[in-house]
């Protein structure tokens, strides 16, 4: 089984001088992109409602710990991917930055957005659950 692409740095550079057709083409390639990780996505969070309903109908604590480490490694999964975008000219800025300042500032827009995604998951994850036991 071939290996998926390692961990790429996606960088988004707003003060870029393009031409509209380059725009074009680079907001063509972020679509494709999007709709590629939405659906990854999308399968992750029907594995994990599917975790989490059982584990709710069972009561049983080995399935809750597989529910609680797919929270885990799906954190972990987040805060990598989100960490991989380089956005200029933020990313020029932080560079000029201190030491201690730079490493916080690097790394508060994916620990952000990891926190964001990861509530939103588990949200989104409970009412599905809560609807489909109503639903009986």
């Amino acid at each position: 089984m071939p290996r998926e692409e390692k961990s790429r740095v996606r960088t988004l550079n707003f003060s870029a001088k393009k031409t509209e057709a380059q725009w074009a083409e680079t907001l063509h390639g972020m679509a494709e992109d999007f709709a590629a990780t939405w659906f990854k996505w999308l399968g992750w969070l029907l594995a994990l409602g599917a975790i989490a309903f059982i584990a709710e109908k069972t009561g049983s604590g080995v399935i809750r710990g597989i529910e609680i480490i797919s929270y885990v490694v799906l954190v972990f999964y987040f805060n990598q991917f989100f960490y991989s975008f380089r956005i200029e000219p933020y990313e020029s800025w932080i560079a000029a930055q201190t030491t201690n300042l730079r490493l916080f500032l690097g790394a508060l827009p994916a620990v952000t957005l990891t926190t964001i995604f990861i509530i939103a998951t588990n949200r989104l994850i409970y009412h599905a659950v809560q609807q489909v036991q109503l639903a009986k």
